[in-house]
């Protein structure tokens, strides 16, 4: 991983670095997100992963940078809605209903959006219920 010290020093506090998206399953989401804290936590120095508002005002105060973790795309906890805690233990603060495409959660802004689904709706309420902001920046516009 190359080095996200540059925003720091530009005056954020806070950078999210992503996990997967898309179609990445569950299981390499993961592996990518241990492999990011054990880089993050080899670094003490330099950066904080944060779990709350106040890690990254303590993060600022010792001139860290704050990271957290996101997912673009709900695609691998679609089957596994119970996933999303786990997510959050690790770290995903936030998560969007899709990567520009169309999935089983809802819809992608480069398809025709057929709506949040059921799926989507049940991921919804398991991230409110842990916490987790939920993105809409490639989510589609439904008409």
């Amino acid at each position: 991983m190359s080095s996200p010290t540059r925003p720091l020093c530009c005056g954020f506090d806070i950078v999210s670095l992503n996990i997967g998206f898309g179609p990445i399953g569950w299981a390499e989401q993961i592996r990518v997100v241990f492999a990011m804290r054990a880089w993050i936590g080899e670094r003490p120095h330099r950066y904080r992963l944060v779990a709350s508002v106040d890690d990254i005002v303590e993060a600022r105060a010792a001139r860290l940078l704050a990271i957290s973790f996101d997912i673009e795309g709900m695609d691998p906890v679609v089957d596994r809605p119970d996933l999303v805690r786990s997510f959050h233990t690790l770290g995903v603060r936030w998560m969007l209903i899709a990567y520009n495409r169309n999935n089983a959660a809802g819809g992608g802004c480069l398809d025709l959006d057929p709506g949040l689904t059921p799926a989507g709706r049940a991921i919804i309420d398991e991230m409110e219920r842990d916490g987790m902001v939920l993105c809409l920046t490639h989510a589609g516009t439904r008409r």
